[in-house]
């Protein structure tokens, strides 16, 4: 586990003030200043803040059904909703994986497991995480095709891995889509590209994690083992 995660996990700091700290020297390793971030904790280091010794925190994994109107986020004065609303504080601390814009809805694992954060987070993993997005008009084999091969906006390259129209009316369709880099607004970005206008937005799954039945503003927990990743 990075420095910056044990100590956000282990303290009262967020993780950016934990990497300032950090930075500053007021952390120490085994009796020596680390400065550096990304220094990996091992299992036996003693890591000390302020004159106090810190402990591992016990592995949480959480899987929310985020309703649409929640801020992905445990505190934001400026929003109605946000996590804080719907996950007890007695669990402790603990991280959403990615977010989910306000007006999206679905799946987001919480935990306080850094390398799980960092597996799923980076592109470099190719995680799979799937949508199911409401559209206003049918999905051209044009348009699938673009999506495919990769669309610029704002000097990003947009992409999916893969796309399957679930139903399609007069009023619209229903798509499943599959990424593997998330990056800010992604599936958004991609429709508005294309000229489309998104009427839902839901995650399902986050590799073998699937949202299963819970309604929105359920959670239940997993155990590591259940998570292939």
């Amino acid at each position: 586990m990075r420095l910056c995660v044990f100590l956000a996990q282990s303290s009262h700091l967020s993780r950016r003030e934990a990497g300032e700290y950090i930075k500053k020297g007021r952390i120490k390793v085994n009796g020596g200043i680390i400065k550096n971030p990304a220094y990996q904790v091992k299992e036996f280091d003693k890591v000390e803040f302020e004159g106090k010794t810190l402990s591992r925190s016990n592995p949480l994994y959480i899987i929310f059904y985020k309703p649409v109107g929640v801020v992905s986020v445990f505190k934001d004065r400026f929003a109605e909703k946000n996590l804080g609303d719907f996950i007890p504080k007695r669990w402790g601390k603990v991280y959403p994986v990615g977010r989910l814009d306000k007006n999206s809805c679905g799946l987001m694992l919480l935990t306080n497991d850094g390398e799980l954060c960092f597996r799923i987070s980076h592109p470099k993993f190719q995680i799979e995480k799937e949508y199911e997005v409401k559209i206003n008009t049918l999905l051209s084999d044009k348009n699938i095709r673009r999506m495919k091969e990769g669309i610029e906006d704002g000097g990003d390259i947009l992409r999916v891995k893969y796309v399957r129209v679930l139903k399609k009316s007069l009023n619209g369709s229903l798509i499943s889509l599959l990424l593997t880099e998330g990056k800010k607004r992604e599936i958004r970005r991609i429709f508005k590209k294309l000229g489309i206008k998104v009427l839902s937005l839901k995650r399902v799954r986050i590799s073998n994690i699937k949202l299963g039945r819970l309604k929105p503003g359920e959670y239940r927990f997993l155990k590591r083992e259940q998570i292939r990743i």
